[in-house]
């Protein structure tokens, strides 16, 4: 084969790159483009701009996988933090934040993201949640602290007639 890849995919890795193509991963997936792209294409330069990455990106693809195969294109897990907060604990925020704040200290009746996070803490049953904790947990599920509350009541003694638009 005249491709960058400098010789043709056996049976079983063609198999594999277009099980890769249809995955979810994205590490995955262009990686298996350069590949599959490198067979036929001359140059790592244009199997670059076919890919969207940088030319060395494809070298490096496909250098390693002439000393290790596709073995050694495998996502290597990736260390950091681990996660301390799931998805669960979003929906115990947005649920408490349904609720009045009187009785997790919201003094005014409105909730504040030390508030929130104070309540939050309390109701997860650990020491302390930061207000970017908070803010982190809403932009995940796509909703924000500020959005106004059913809860939300007034003094008013028409308060149930206006708030319905004008019907009871």
């Amino acid at each position: 084969m005249s491709g960058a890849l400098q010789r043709s995919l056996t049976p079983a890795e063609l198999e594999q790159l277009r099980g890769w193509q249809r995955s979810q991963h994205k590490t995955r997936y262009l990686r298996a483009r350069i590949l599959l792209l490198a067979e036929t294409t001359p140059n790592a330069a244009v199997v670059a701009r076919a890919v969207s990455v940088h030319v060395q990106t494809v070298r490096d693809v496909l250098r390693v996988f002439r000393t290790q195969g596709l073995a050694g294109l495998e996502p290597k897990p990736r260390t950091g933090r681990p996660v301390v907060f799931d998805a669960q604990a979003g929906e115990t925020l947005v649920a408490l934040l349904h609720e009045s704040p009187v009785p997790d200290g919201g003094d005014d009746g409105r909730w504040t993201l030390e508030t929130a996070a104070n309540a939050l803490a309390m109701r997860l049953g650990i020491e302390s949640v930061s207000t970017e904790t908070v803010r982190t947990l809403l932009r995940r599920r796509r909703h924000s602290w500020q959005r106004a509350k059913e809860w939300i009541t007034s003094p008013d003694p028409k308060y149930a007639f206006k708030k319905n638009g004008g019907s009871v």
